[in-house]
């Protein structure tokens, strides 16, 4: 997963890898042959900013997919019928090509973002008959078309709890990834992602300490990590930009540990003062 630019995960996806993945190696008349059904949903639940759809897409791109996201407040429409359609026209794709070519039809992987947006627990909201039949209308083409094996559907959401019980029992979105925070060593694997590039262009300092970088960000997500790198590089930035613009030496910025420390506090300061409303 490093290779495609994840990080931080550490043995949480083995198990993922090894009952998803895996099996869509094996030989097609060898999965007939045992009666072997693949999986065909998993959830990544987690945290805000920790890469959830950055797995679901290394995934994809490790099974040779065709991707498909779409988000899922994007989906819904107050005219009958309409949302009931597009959830409908997400599967077309995969069903054509299945019919066209069967077996050999390549592998379609669906990512519905914020999945719990139109998959929520029916009956929660009398009024809001649209968000029950929309997950109707999902359980309809999830059932109807199980024997398919060219999907794969892949749905993120921040509230696991939101999510229509029945969207979890077995045959449906019945494999789950929590992809949490990560601990510092996870943070360090992240930082050594992120920072590759900039170490090929010599733009990160010979004194950045990536370790000791992990050890000061605890609590931070990969957004975070990612943010704060593109922080302290507009920080070395404004050392190296000449009066005129024009003039200056783009490939001599360097960042420095200084300017990631600094870096730090900043975002630091600007989550405190959000997690601390004025009184």
């Amino acid at each position: 997963m490093k290779s495609l630019g994840v990080g931080g995960l550490g043995n949480q996806l083995k198990d993922v890898f090894f009952k998803l993945v895996v099996p869509r190696f094996m030989p097609a008349d060898f999965t007939r042959e045992i009666r072997y059904k693949h999986q065909q949903g998993l959830i990544i639940h987690g945290p805000p900013g920790t890469g959830k759809t950055l797995v679901a897409r290394a995934i994809s791109k490790i099974l040779n997919g065709k991707l498909q996201v779409v988000r899922g407040p994007e989906l819904f429409n107050q005219f009958v019928g309409t949302t009931e359609r597009q959830i409908r026209d997400i599967f077309s794709s995969a069903i054509k090509d299945f019919r066209e070519k069967g077996t050999e039809s390549p592998l379609h992987v669906i990512v519905i973002d914020e999945l719990d947006s139109i998959a929520r627990e029916r009956g929660t909201n009398s009024s809001d008959t649209i968000a029950d039949r929309v997950v109707n209308q999902l359980l309809t083409m999830i059932d109807g078309y199980s024997g398919l094996h060219n999907i794969l559907l892949v749905g993120t959401t921040n509230r696991l709890e939101l999510i229509d019980k029945a969207l979890l029992r077995p045959g449906r979105f019945d494999l789950h990834l929590k992809v949490g925070l990560p601990d510092r060593e996870g943070r360090l694997e992240i930082l050594r992602i992120i920072v590759k590039r900039m170490q090929w262009a010599g733009t990160l300092g010979p004194d950045v300490d990536l370790p000791a970088i992990a050890g000061l960000t605890d609590g931070f997500s990969g957004a975070d990590l990612e943010a704060l790198i593109q922080t302290a590089f507009s920080r070395a930035m404004n050392r190296y930009v000449q009066p005129n613009i024009a003039k200056t030496k783009w490939e001599d910025i360097k960042i420095v540990q200084l300017d990631i420390e600094r870096a730090i506090y900043e975002l630091t300061s600007q989550r405190e003062g959000i997690q601390r409303p004025e009184s």
